[in-house]
């Protein structure tokens, strides 16, 4: 998956890269890590889940280059 992104988004020197449910981070950190153009947004219902992934963006020094939002995007949905 992060391989895929990355070969995506490389001609892309504007690109947003959206990790829906980053949990622990490791996706987010892995393309901020090879992308360092990119604008990252990681999204976790779980609060105590971002704790842990921006300890873990700390660790590999792209906290400044990832968003991290605590929230719940089904909860926006529209009736169908």
């Amino acid at each position: 998956l992060v391989d895929e992104t990355i070969r995506r988004c490389q001609e892309n020197r504007t690109a947003t890269v959206v990790d829906v449910g980053t949990g622990s981070g490791c996706l987010a950190v892995s393309v901020a890590a090879a992308l360092p153009n990119a604008r990252i947004l990681a999204i976790d219902l779980s609060s105590e889940a971002l704790v842990v992934a921006r300890a873990n963006m700390a660790q590999h020094g792209v906290e400044s280059r990832i968003e991290c939002v605590c929230g719940d995007l089904l909860a926006a949905r529209g009736e169908y």
